[in-house]
């Protein structure tokens, strides 16, 4: 009852950073029927608690390992050629070091998916792993960052960290995709 107590959809009025999957009917359909997604039961509202758990525990560690974690939770408006908002989010937080700052995504997986993620290029290997690159792609175009980190842990004690590194091919293609869908959504229409 304690889980089921904090389960709720939020009304969207643009793409999320975080759910850039790989469909544009989904994006779409996300924004403009927001309130027909089923609700999530409360087993995976365990798992979300508990990935905000180790979110907050990763910063700690990191904070005890000398960085600096600032800006946690920060918003994040990814904005159209025409100053529209195309797609909204909100970073983890950033790291200092050595003078510069970097965007930090804390993911916790399944220890059997965190075991066959040694690479970034692993990530592409599967549909919900592609939306964080997308994710923090955007987070560092949005932030006018030029790399970025995950931070993945398996919600057992151990994590690997992995570079991101702007892409402005890869932030063109995904700009073009939530401008095709900020139309869509304006017209009331799916892709």
């Amino acid at each position: 009852a304690r889980l089921e107590a904090k389960i709720n959809r939020w009304k969207r009025n643009n793409p999320i950073l975080s759910d850039i999957g790989d469909c544009d009917r989904q994006m779409v359909y996300g924004v403009l029927n927001w309130e027909d997604k089923p609700l999530h039961d409360a087993d995976l509202q365990a798992r979300f608690d508990e990935g905000n758990e180790q979110e907050r525990k990763v910063m700690r560690e990191l904070q005890e390992l000398g960085f600096d974690v600032i800006l946690s939770q920060q918003p994040v408006v990814v904005k159209g050629r025409d100053g529209v908002t195309l797609a909204t989010g909100k970073i983890d937080g950033f790291i200092k070091f050595h003078g510069r700052r970097f965007p930090i995504e804390v993911k916790s997986m399944n220890p059997n998916v965190y075991d066959s993620v040694e690479s970034i290029e692993d990530f592409e290997k599967k549909p919900w792993l592609r939306k964080y690159v997308r994710q923090l792609m955007m987070y560092c175009f949005g932030n006018n960052e030029e790399q970025a980190f995950f931070l993945c842990t398996n919600c057992m004690g151990g994590w690997k960290m992995f570079p991101v590194f702007l892409d402005f091919g890869v932030c063109e293609q995904i700009l073009q995709r939530l401008e095709r869908d900020y139309a869509h959504i304006q017209a009331k229409t799916y892709p």
